[in-house]
């Protein structure tokens, strides 16, 4: 059973997950519903939609850029 989360998010076990896994990535693809993994209670991974990794993938580079920045003009 896949629990929905609040911000379009859903957790559930491995074996759950293995179980289901051509519909979490349909899930994420079409509905960019994000799947957390867990075992035994505790998240272990995240099935994302690739069009949110790249999202987030650019968030970070962005954001490193932006640091990387800020210390070069500190002189550090």
């Amino acid at each position: 059973m896949v629990k929905t989360l609040e911000n379009k998010a859903s957790s559930l076990p491995i074996a759950e997950a293995r179980a289901n896994l051509t519909e979490l990535v349909n899930q994420a693809f079409y509905a960019g519903i994000k799947t957390i993994i867990g075992k035994r209670g505790k998240p272990q991974a995240v099935v994302i939609s690739y069009e949110q990794y790249l999202e987030m993938e650019k968030l970070i580079a962005n954001n490193c850029n932006s640091q990387k920045s800020a210390k070069i003009k500190k002189g550090i």
